[in-house]
């Protein structure tokens, strides 16, 4: 079973990961950009697909990671 079509054209796969259409990412370039998306705005594609383009980078830069923006909950101190 094939889970990602990886062509020439296309270069290689960066990150792999499931999430929600609720959901944020990160993607991160090698020129130390930072681009957060809902992940909702992904067009969904098979499993045999060879992906979509999520970001457009600079001509001398790539894509270094992609990452999920995970939620914390944020414990306020009480003061004096």
């Amino acid at each position: 079973m094939r889970g990602i079509r990886v062509t020439a054209a296309r270069g290689t796969v960066v990150a792999a990961f499931i999430v929600s259409a609720e959901d944020e990412i990160l993607v991160f370039s090698s020129a130390g950009n930072i681009i957060r998306m809902e992940a909702g705005e992904i067009s969904s594609q098979g499993r045999d697909a060879t992906g979509v383009r999520i970001a457009r980078v600079g001509a001398d830069e790539k894509v270094s990671a992609v990452a999920p923006v995970l939620e914390t909950e944020v414990v306020e101190e009480g003061g004096a």
